[in-house]
């Protein structure tokens, strides 16, 4: 039960250990809801934490990846346990195999205070007859103050909690009380090398004493509990912390080991974080070329941005007119100048640049005397019919437009014409009747 203790509780230092990279850290520069961290285990290898000291260079490139598990930072609310912690603002979810804990920590400007722990795990024993296996979950309150802030090279402090914890059965209830002393010391700066990069990181030196007492107590009225025994341990274990990692990016942490246990290798289980490998580049810097089309007021729009972006939002300036399209046209429907801006972006940024486009129509030429043109409706359906009456001239040319400019329907028309309009989306639209290169008469229709 005490190894399976201590387990839990470095499970919660790993993570909360302060942020450091020769930087003065605050309470911001702590993991926030939300995040997720994966973390390898290598319980094989010889390396030791090296010396403390300014401008170190601890080389950790041989570590390999024997497991892992994840850290995920909830909203207490989004866990099961979090009535029993109300005054906490922060919960991690540590997922190792089928095993999951909680834990719970109270985030402030001036300091980061875990409140305590609880797992779903059974508290029965490790061959799995526990005669009670439906005991429940086990919650531990333990306030330890992880870190003051500001926090920089040379900081320590010291904090001192303890845990109570109860079980029991028809023989009566066995007490275990742990104190603990962890103190803490940010005792070197420099450069920890890890299979995947190079990290600037500060090391924390942690010592943990504990003093274990355990009591029987035997429900007897009056008698207080009987003291079965306790033991003193001091352990001291290292953590490297970088920004990269948002906390901890690599701890040595004391092993348990047996008297039987003759293979270990190494006084230390290692734990390092899987920092992904941030991808470097720029943000666009935006530019288009725009052709203005023969008094139509229709205009291509072509990008000519540098630096690859992925996403270009375009504003045309007339109050109407949007596209999401690279290289998009589009019609006015009056003269003017108009601003016409264009925003493009990538996953490092974005950038944004306006032109002015100066816009000159044609004045209608319109419809003869006793001509009309005519549409079914407006708002349309799948299907719209057009119809031109009393034109004794060589076909018209009928022509439709989308919002950006994409010619959506072409068509001589010289009485009637029903146009399938099933595959357009809703939206409006812009027609233009034209008879030899004039034009007739042009409007806005929209589609249902």
């Amino acid at each position: 039960m005490k190894k399976f203790l201590v387990s839990l509780l470095m499970f919660i230092i790993w993570w909360s250990s302060p942020v450091e990279a020769q930087i003065t850290l605050n309470a911001t520069d702590f993991p926030q809801i939300g995040d997720q961290f994966k973390v390898a285990n290598d319980t094989t290898s010889m390396l030791l934490p090296g010396s403390s000291g300014e401008n170190q260079v601890w080389d950790f490139r041989s570590l390999v990846i024997q497991d892992s598990f994840f850290t995920t930072v909830l909203d207490p609310i989004q866990t099961p346990f979090a009535d029993s912690f109300p005054t906490a603002n922060q919960s991690t979810l540590n997922i190792n195999g089928t095993d999951t804990s909680y834990s719970f920590l109270l985030l402030t400007q001036e300091r980061l205070v875990q409140l305590g722990f609880a797992t779903s795990l059974s508290p029965g024993d490790s061959t799995g007859t526990d005669p009670q296996p439906d005991n429940g979950p086990i919650k531990i309150d333990r306030q330890v103050l992880i870190a003051q802030f500001p926090t920089t090279f040379g900081s320590t402090f010291q904090d001192t909690s303890e845990i109570a914890l109860s079980i029991t059965d028809d023989g009566g209830t066995l007490i275990l009380r742990l104190s603990i002393i962890r103190s803490s010391t940010i005792d070197a700066w420099g450069t920890v090398q890890l299979p995947q990069g190079d990290f600037d990181a500060l090391r924390e030196q942690i010592i943990t004493t504990t003093i274990d007492s355990i009591f029987i107590d035997l429900g007897i009225p009056d008698e207080e509990p009987i003291f079965f025994g306790g033991n003193l341990s001091i352990d001291t274990a290292y953590s490297f912390l970088a920004k990269e990692s948002k906390g901890l990016l690599i701890q040595f942490s004391p092993k348990f080991i047996s008297d039987q246990d003759t293979t270990s290798t190494s006084p230390f289980m290692i734990s390092y974080a899987l920092v992904e490998e941030v991808e470097t580049g720029e943000a666009p810097v935006a530019d288009f070329l725009f052709a203005v089309g023969e008094s139509t007021g229709m205009i291509d729009f072509t990008d000519q941005s540098a630096n690859e972006p992925t996403n270009w939002s375009w504003n045309f300036g007339d109050g109407m007119g949007t596209s999401t399209d690279q290289n998009p046209s589009y019609t006015y429907q009056t003269s003017g100048d108009f601003s016409v801006c264009l925003t493009a972006s990538n996953e490092f940024g974005s950038n944004e640049t306006c032109q002015t486009v100066s816009i000159v129509l044609t004045d209608l030429k319109g419809l003869p005397v006793g001509t009309s043109f005519r549409l079914s409706s407006n708002p349309f359906g799948d299907h719209l019919v057009v119809q031109l009456t009393n034109w004794n001239q060589q076909p018209a040319t009928l022509r439709i437009f989308n919002i950006n400019g994409q010619e959506m329907f072409q068509s001589t028309l010289r009485d009637q014409l029903e146009i399938d309009a099933g595959q357009w989306a809703a939206g409006t639209y812009i027609y233009q009747l034209s008879d030899q290169g004039q034009v007739l008469k042009t409007g806005r229709i929209l589609r249902q």
